[in-house]
């Protein structure tokens, strides 16, 4: 299935909008829509013909549980390129120097002023782009941490002559996000506002046909197109569950996808996780608390399984279309997904798995903004233990600028 039709308009702006930075017209490229429109199958895109014009592409990712973790975004951009330390000391080198401190474990010190911290990572991807463009590509911006979404407002600003591009995914009006940054960067003259539309009844009647038959019925599509909205993703999901229970594409079986509707996600997802052995499902649920891109060895641990049982578990759920690709980081194919396991954790249970997470975090001697962001999902203890760690990720917060 296509997870691009009816996107002629917003391809053709990002293959624009490349060709334009390869000439040093540095731009911001801004994706807007509700959950499952298809932002993140467009950033997908800027990243393929960004590589092909052999550009440098980076990529980080918001998320709900980290939106407290200072220059969390920030930091997931640059940090792997920082390894090397001789790139590091070209790359933080000369006006990049006061950024320094966001990537250092610093606790007890203040750092330079904002200010300073914000031009030293201005001049940091001015130092990555001098040898070959840079994209920048940051998905659920609207989680993005408040540290970093200033440092992309303070670029945005600054792109004019640079060849950078930052594209980046967001969820309009999604609550907790800074109105005032998220305009900012929307309005600037620099940002080019990207709309991806709901799919029309054309394109939804083409993909049902796709994946149902081709002999599909009209007002079997119609009721696909009704009960979905065009959404892509819910579509999609849909469709999956429609062809698990071997629903034929009829007239007479329009109101069974009526019935499915908006559930289509939450119900299919659901669905394909029960029909995988246990330990998929502990997996599932292991990686939904800890978040995008946690390490192999403490999913394994707090799903309470071996690490080999967990990357056969990983491969199942990718395979089953939950987790993405088992050869990247293990992480949800979108956060609507991770949503429906989430929310089916009983909320005791949920507790005691962050807490069980901040306790592996801290014994893999993980930062202490990464153990903080778990303890803030726990009741309130009073711990002593628990209220440090909490203080050491406010000073490193502080010490970052």
């Amino acid at each position: 299935m296509s997870d691009l039709l009816e996107r002629e308009g917003e391809l053709a702006e990002i293959e624009a909008l490349v060709a334009g930075v390869s000439d040093g017209q540095g731009r911001m490229a801004l994706i807007a829509g509700p959950a499952g429109i298809g932002k993140t199958r467009l950033l997908d895109a800027v990243a393929d013909v960004a590589s092909r014009a052999g550009a440098r592409t980076i990529r980080a990712r918001g998320s709900e549980l980290e939106r407290e973790f200072p220059f969390g975004v920030v930091r997931q951009l640059f940090e792997p390129l920082l390894a090397d330390e001789v790139e590091r000391e070209r790359v933080l080198g000369g006006g990049a120097a006061p950024a320094r401190p966001v990537f250092e474990p610093l606790e007890d010190a203040m750092a330079d002023p904002s200010f300073a911290v914000l031009h030293g990572l201005y001049w940091t991807a001015v130092n990555l782009a001098a040898e070959r463009p840079l994209v920048l590509v940051v998905d659920d911006l609207h989680w993005c941490d408040r540290s970093s979404l200033r440092f992309i407002a303070y670029l945005v600003r600054r792109l004019a002559g640079l060849p950078v591009l930052v594209a980046a995914a967001q969820r309009p009006a999604e609550p907790g996000t800074d109105a005032v940054l998220m305009a900012e960067i929307a309005g600037d003259p620099q940002t080019a506002l990207l709309r991806p539309e709901a799919l029309t009844g054309r394109a939804v009647a083409e993909l049902v046909r796709e994946r149902l038959g081709a002999d599909a019925d009209e007002r079997f599509c119609a009721a696909g197109h009704e009960a979905t909205g065009g959404n892509p993703l819910l579509l999609r999901e849909m469709l999956a569950a429609l062809a698990e229970q071997r629903v034929e594409p009829r007239a007479a079986n329009a109101g069974a996808v009526r019935e499915l509707g908006p559930r289509a996600v939450s119900r299919a997802v659901l669905l394909r996780i029960a029909r995988l052995p246990d330990d998929a499902v502990a997996v599932a649920r292991a990686v939904s608390v800890l978040g995008d891109d946690a390490e192999p060895r403490t999913v394994a641990a707090l799903a309470g399984v071996s690490e080999a049982a967990a990357l056969d578990a990983v491969r199942a759920l990718a395979q089953a279309e939950v987790l993405r690709p088992a050869d990247g980081p293990i992480g949800f194919i979108h956060p609507l997904v991770r949503g429906a396991v989430y929310g089916e954790i009983p909320l005791r249970d949920r507790e005691a798995q962050h807490a069980e997470a901040a306790r592996l975090l801290t014994e893999a001697g993980a930062p202490h903004d990464a153990i903080a962001a778990h303890m803030l999902a726990m009741t309130r203890q009073g711990d002593p233990a628990l209220v440090e760690v909490l203080m050491r990720s406010a000073r490193s917060a502080l010490g970052r600028g």
